[in-house]
Formats: C-alpha cells, sequence, structure tokens
C-alpha cells in the first residue's frame, strides 16, 4: 500500500507518506510490529528517519522488548546526534530532531525506572534515572505530559537515594512550570505522605522539632497538592 500511495509523489512527500502511515499504525491501530515494517522504510537521508528510528524504538517496548528499545534509545541520545555525519542545518529535520530527542529521552528514563523498581533498593539503579531524567524538564520544557512525568519519577528516584532535599525541591518546581498538569498535585500529596510517615517516626523517637518542621512542610505540600489539583 505504501508503495502504491507513494510512487505519484516526490521523494520527500513519500517519505512523509510513509512516516504518517507508521504513525497511524502505531497511535490509532495500536499494531505495533506493522507499525515498525513501517517505519523501517523511512529512508536514513529523510528528514522523518530520527523521528522513525526512535518510534521503532517505542513500539518494540510496548511489543515488551525493553532492552533493545532501551539500547536503540542510548545509541540515539548518546550517539546518533553527537556525531558530525549526522549534522543538519535543515530547520524540519532540527525540529524533529528536537521532538525524537523529547520521546528517547523520556523512554529511556521511563525504562530506567522500571528496572530500578524491579530492583528494590539498589542505589545505582535509582542513580540510572537521575543521569538520565534530572535535566528532563530543562531540555524540553514544551513536552507538558511527559516532562511532569519524568518529573515525578525523578523525584521517587530522589527520595530513594535519600536525597529528600532534592525530592522536595521537585514538586515547587512541577506547580511553577505545570501547575495544569495532574501529576503536579500528585507528586505533592505523595511527597506529603512521605513526610507524614517521617514526622511520625520523629515523634516517637521524641524529636519535637524535626516533627514540628516536618509537619510546617507537610502543611506546604499539601497546600500545593490541593491547589494544583
Amino acid at each position: 500500500q505504501g508503495e502504491t500511495l507513494a510512487a505519484p509523489f516526490g521523494a520527500k512527500d513519500r517519505e512523509t507518506i510513509l512516516f504518517s502511515q507508521g504513525e497511524k499504525l502505531r497511535r490509532q491501530e495500536k499494531d505495533f510490529a506493522g507499525a515498525v515494517a513501517k517505519y523501517a522504510e523511512v529512508s536514513a537521508g529523510s528528514e522523518y528517519y530520527e523521528k522513525a528510528l526512535v518510534n521503532t524504538a517505542v513500539c518494540r517496548y510496548r511489543l515488551g522488548d525493553s532492552a533493545a528499545a532501551l539500547k536503540t534509545f542510548d545509541d540515539y541520545v548518546d550517539g546518533f546526534v553527537h556525531d558530525p555525519k549526522h549534522a543538519t542545518t535543515s530547520p524540519l529535520a532540527l525540529a524533529k530532531r528536537k521532538e525524537a530527542l523529547a520521546t528517547a529521552s523520556f523512554y529511556r528514563t521511563l525504562i530506567a525506572y522500571q528496572i530500578a523498581e524491579q530492583a528494590g533498593a539498589v542505589p545505582a539503579t535509582w542513580e540510572r534515572v537521575l543521569t538520565t531524567g534530572a535535566d528532563y524538564h530543562l531540555d524540553f520544557p514544551e513536552q507538558d505530559i511527559l516532562s511532569p512525568w519524568t518529573m515525578t519519577m525523578v523525584m521517587n528516584a530522589q527520595q530513594r537515594t535519600d536525597n529528600l532535599e532534592g525530592a522536595k525541591a521537585i514538586p515547587l518546581q512541577m506547580v511553577e512550570l505545570y501547575p495544569e498538569s495532574k501529576r503536579t498535585g500528585a507528586a505533592s500529596l505523595q511527597f506529603y505522605n512521605t513526610l507524614q510517615a517521617d514526622q511520625e517516626a520523629a515523634l516517637k523517637a521524641g524529636d519535637k522539632e524535626e516533627a514540628t518542621d516536618m509537619l510546617r512542610e507537610m502543611g506546604r505540600l499539601l497546600a500545593l497538592g490541593n491547589g494544583a489539583t
């Protein structure tokens, strides 16, 4: 079907059609294997190639092959875009690259997070989440869905590596950057619950000053959470 539709058009139109067909298979039909095959038809020199490459990895993730997907994401973010032979000045290609980077950076953080959750109390796995996701909201502030999601994962990673100050700062950033996101309110309330458990422990230990400080911080987080939901 791709050949039939694309044949009457020029090369750029052909690449646009092939990529769009892959997007339809992935997004609307959830035919991830079919989307992989269609993305593979996008030429390496096309302005859509990088998005096709990254979206292929998204499909592999959806098909359950997280290891293969992660390798592609890492190779793309850490290698492909820095290779001089892939340098481009095309405005469209650069825009597509920014989109591809946003997708790849999110998914490799998500996979790292899932690995860390499965591993439990293994600091190195949570450090990987911080390495890949800590600056996501700075690099891709326009991603108003993926950025709050990534910030929540980073907040949890901060908590799991005992960096409570770092974790506490994230809900405040989310309120400032993404006040309309449901994840913003949820993050504030989640950290509130963490502090509540710590505050109860401080009271039992007789540390009234620490417990009072935590109670004050809990009130602030509760206000943030209620204001963002």
